[in-house]
């Protein structure tokens, strides 16, 4: 079997108007206070009309690594992103600027700007 492969005619870029640009954080989980380990639990992206949070797909692996004391964190890192993803809801993305945790380990990071 031979497959011939050819270039493309012309690489196609999507047109600019169907681009949207959002800005978007990590939502990160702090074990331990005060320590600089910190787990991503989500990310959170909001732009001028709409907002999405995406949850970590698999907290009870946090087992593996808090044993006992896993139950405690994934409540925390859950009522965490229901908090969250509340705020977003009422105040888009004034909550991202001016994030007021329910939890003192949960936080987000540094905010950016994304497209696509």
């Amino acid at each position: 079997w031979w497959v011939e492969v050819r270039p493309c005619a012309r690489a196609t870029v999507p047109p600019p108007w169907r681009c949207t640009s959002a800005h978007v954080v990590p939502v990160l989980w702090r074990p331990m206070l005060g320590s600089p380990e910190q787990l991503v639990i989500g990310v959170a992206a909001v732009n001028g009309s709409d907002f999405h949070l995406e949850r970590a797909s698999n907290l009870v692996r946090l087992e593996c690594l808090l044993d006992g004391d896993a139950a405690a964190a994934i409540l925390a890192a859950s009522a965490g992103m229901d908090a969250l993803d509340a705020d977003l809801a009422v105040r888009s993305g004034d909550a991202l600027s001016d994030y007021r945790a329910v939890f003192s380990g949960v936080r987000i990071g540094n905010l950016r700007e994304a497209e696509g």
